[in-house]
């Protein structure tokens, strides 16, 4: 069935909408210029490639968890 949400529940649940938009749009620019740095196979040859590629699962591993929160959100406020 569908539940009913009370006024409260309904602007938590807009902020975590407007909250998890704003980051995921932040995490794909992030991602999109990770990404054109990798295509430079200079990129590998940095002593720092390995941390960056770990900065770049991280930001990809919040970016489907801020999704999946966005979409439940999204998802009871119907």
């Amino acid at each position: 069935g569908v539940q009913v949400l009370n006024a409260e529940e309904k602007k938590q649940l807009q902020r975590t909408v407007q909250k998890s938009e704003k980051r995921i749009g932040e995490l794909e620019v992030q991602i999109k210029d990770m990404e054109h740095k990798m295509a430079d196979t200079a990129f590998y040859n940095q002593p720092e490639a390995d941390k960056l590629m770990q900065q770049y699962q991280s930001w990809k591993t919040e970016l489907s968890n801020v999704y999946a929160e966005w979409e439940q959100a999204v998802e009871k406020l119907g």
